[in-house]
């Protein structure tokens, strides 16, 4: 209940100070990049002044860039543009490894246990914070496996296992902590949280102080049932995994065009206008050159989701607090963790040259 705006604003802070982990080859090149993603976000209507900003005359950009044509641009389309090119099959693993996978990837599960419960807190806590949802939690929890699990990070993005079981635990776990806020305080973080809110209010119950009163055993009874669907929906999938795996050995040719056509579907039908489609298309070109020259995109989006909240909550803590934001000792406490996230990348990028200049001089 102490969090305020200055709070929330340094929480989103240092969601993007953690660009400079996702980038851990290039931490500023991260940072630059998830700059831009904060300044693509602030596109449109001023929600203080009601200035346009960046619009250059466009009746569509009034309300900014809608994020599922960027996420699908972004990754999706960029994607299929890359496969097409490369062409071939998506899997370059052979069909015998597809077919002990399921054994083996419950193995690297058991293996990894203490990377599922960090990437599960990680989770846990980005579901708390409304407004960032399972897209943050699954680019936080692969930065952090990429940067904590020693080698494994230069075969990221390579099929390495970490880069798998890291985002799968985050999104599994961000459920939990979104139930936090929407029992708690009646705040969805998610739109699947504004459901369940609407599906409460039907049943007469109010999300707040009723669901830790007199309605305690419904929030239990909502906790099991979140612990044993993820089981029992494991279970389920268990079995075709194998059978699903096939789709990955199915020439890109045939496959690219019909991924390509249900994401426009998916992109028009968002605002059913034309400049989501010109939006699909020009964050699809952007995210295949930024994978090119080995720019986050994860990055970029990261900067671009916590955009707007960043702008809000510093002009909301500027008017409540002034300057005095910095005394408050939660957002002190906040600066010292984004300053060592920020500097840690660049001092250990620099360590083994000082290092070798030090046992040089000696």
């Amino acid at each position: 209940m102490s969090f305020g705006p200055a709070e929330i604003l340094f929480l989103s802070l240092l969601g993007v100070a953690t660009i400079s982990v996702l980038s851990a080859g290039n931490p500023l090149k991260g940072v630059v990049v998830g700059l831009i993603g904060v300044l693509l976000s602030l596109v449109g209507q001023d929600w203080v002044t009601g200035a346009m900003r960046y619009t250059y005359g466009l009746e569509y950009l009034w309300d900014g860039f809608h994020i599922l044509p960027v996420f699908l641009g972004l990754f999706a389309v960029s994607e299929m543009i890359s496969l097409s090119i490369s062409g071939g099959e998506i899997s370059k693993v052979s069909a015998a490894r597809i077919e002990d996978s399921p054994i083996k990837g419950l193995i690297d599960t058991l293996k990894h246990w203490w990377l599922v419960v960090r990437c599960a807190v990680i989770g846990v806590l980005t579901g708390f914070i409304p407004g960032l949802g399972g897209v943050t939690a699954g680019f936080l929890s692969y930065g952090y496996a990429a940067v904590t699990m020693g080698k494994s990070k230069e075969k990221m993005g390579t099929g390495e296992v970490v880069g798998v079981i890291g985002p799968e635990s985050a999104n599994n776990a961000k459920e939990g902590g979104g139930l936090i806020p929407t029992i708690a305080f009646g705040i969805p973080g998610t739109p699947g949280m504004v459901i369940l809110i609407g599906a409460l209010t039907v049943m007469g119950i109010t999300p707040g102080v009723d669901m830790l009163g007199p309605k305690i055993d419904t929030v239990f009874l909502m906790v099991a049932i979140l612990v044993v669907s993820n089981i029992v929906g494991a279970a389920m999938i268990f079995p075709v995994i194998k059978y699903l795996a096939i789709f990955t050995r199915i020439n890109v040719r045939i496959l690219a065009p019909i991924i390509l056509v249900i994401t426009t579907i998916a992109a028009f039908n968002s605002a059913r206008s034309l400049g989501d489609i010109i939006t699909l298309a020009v964050f699809g070109v952007l995210g295949y050159e930024m994978k090119k020259l080995g720019y986050s995109r994860p990055a970029l989006s990261i900067g671009f989701i916590l955009g707007v909240g960043i702008e809000r909550n510093m002009w909301l803590a500027y008017n409540v607090y002034g300057f005095g934001m910095f005394q408050r000792p939660t957002v002190f406490i906040g600066l010292i963790i984004l300053a060592v996230i920020v500097l840690i990348p660049f001092i250990k990028k620099r360590l083994p040259n000082l290092t070798e200049r030090w046992r040089g001089n000696g």
